[in-house]
């Protein structure tokens, strides 16, 4: 028995109080600045644990915590619970309505709880509030993924400038400072090689900033969805592409008619692609590019016989500016066309996976996972601080 309790007994209306608790109108505890149950009085607040936190037997008051604490600074304030249903741990209660209140001579929250008259609108606005709350925290918690999410992107995307166009940057200031000793030697012709070398190096930075570009708005294309043929789009995609005249690409499988971001699956059928003929090492080979359609995804496979990804490097493929130059093999690729589709598959709920045994056989087989429900996903995506 608390002081407060003590004190109780000697009051004029201690009698009536005291009845009407016993008799289960109301009850009456006592909390700490710990928000642990220091006393409690009734019997309708039996169930409630002494010493325990007061929201192990009061669950609606979960989530409000911060509510509760700032009654200490609000004395004059109620923070109401109307009309919940507490479930104990031999039964359930009737339905009660929750008060807490700041006493300044107790130095304590007290929370009355006394039964509930039912009521259909009290009902409503509390399932409404529930609601609100639990939409609150699902958007905070979505929120907090996606900055982490975009924290990782800010912080990839400064290791890429500072390690990646570094390179002709300082390959720059080396081929003006040889211009000036040429022009000041009086060598002309050397000096026109070195400006040649010069504009090479600058055209190799503008492609690597519209790589870079590429890559970090591959995950925010959002086009709208559209009916699209995927048999006609790959055939199409095939013949654009420029390659040596012995290499032949083969479209396998049942394409179907779906609805899709066009836009988006050409971008990743594209790259593969180009990617596989890009980086053979001969101007003969076959490109198989395949698929099958599965209940809640599309399978799709870009096979070549070129000369295969050793085990050791089929992670660092989808790094951005990563690539391996196969002898014979294309030499100007960007090493980003791996990275956008990933980059843009992960956007959708998509993957990729390499299969490659180099150097004990050759080919490679790019294995895509193409989602065919994208339209939730598209709806609930937020946008990155990177794209632009």
């Amino acid at each position: 028995m608390t002081a407060a309790l003590s004190r109780m007994r000697d009051a004029p209306l201690v009698s009536a109080s005291r009845l009407l608790a016993e008799r289960g109108f109301y009850g009456i505890i006592w909390v700490n600045s710990d928000l642990a149950v220091s006393a409690r009085y009734g019997d309708l607040v039996g169930f409630v644990d002494v010493g325990a936190p007061l929201t192990d037997s009061l669950l609606p008051f979960a989530g409000m915590e911060q509510d509760l604490l700032t009654l200490v600074n609000k004395p004059h304030s109620v923070l109401d619970v109307p009309s919940v249903t507490i479930f104990t741990k031999h039964d359930r209660t009737p339905r009660l309505n929750l008060a807490a209140v700041w006493s300044q001579s107790e130095q304590s929250i007290l929370v009355l709880v006394s039964r509930a008259v039912l009521s259909s609108d009290l009902e409503v606005e509390l399932n409404r509030q529930i609601r609100a709350r639990l939409i609150a925290e699902a958007d905070v918690v979505a929120k907090s993924v996606e900055l982490q999410r975009a924290n990782g992107d800010l912080q990839q995307f400064a290791s890429i400038i500072s390690h990646d166009l570094k390179a002709p940057m300082r390959e720059l200031r080396f081929l003006a400072d040889d211009a000036d000793t040429l022009l000041a030697a009086g060598d002309i012709d050397q000096a026109r090689q070195t400006l040649l070398a010069m504009r090479q190096q600058s055209r190799r930075m503008s492609d690597m900033m519209s790589s870079l570009l590429g890559y970090v708005t591959a995950a925010q294309r959002s086009e709208a969805l559209e009916d699209i043929d995927t048999a006609a789009l790959v055939t199409t995609i095939v013949e654009s592409l420029p390659r040596p005249a012995g290499m032949t690409i083969n479209i396998d499988g049942r394409w179907p008619k779906m609805t899709t971001l066009a836009a988006l699956l050409d971008l990743v059928l594209r790259n593969l692609i180009d990617n596989a003929i890009s980086h053979h090492d001969k101007d003969t080979g076959i490109i198989s590019v395949a698929v099958v359609e599965e209940e809640e995804a599309l399978e799709i496979s870009v096979t070549d016989d070129g000369p295969g990804i050793p085990p050791e490097h089929q992670t660092a493929i989808f790094l951005p500016f990563r690539t391996l130059a196969a002898a014979g093999a294309n030499a100007s690729s960007s090493g980003m066309g791996l990275a956008i589709v990933e980059r843009a598959l992960s956007s959708i709920g998509g993957s990729i996976n390499v299969a490659s045994d180099a150097p004990k056989t050759r080919g490679t087989s790019f294995r895509v996972r193409w989602p065919k429900t994208i339209s939730a996903m598209l709806k609930n995506r937020s946008t990155s601080p990177l794209a632009g």
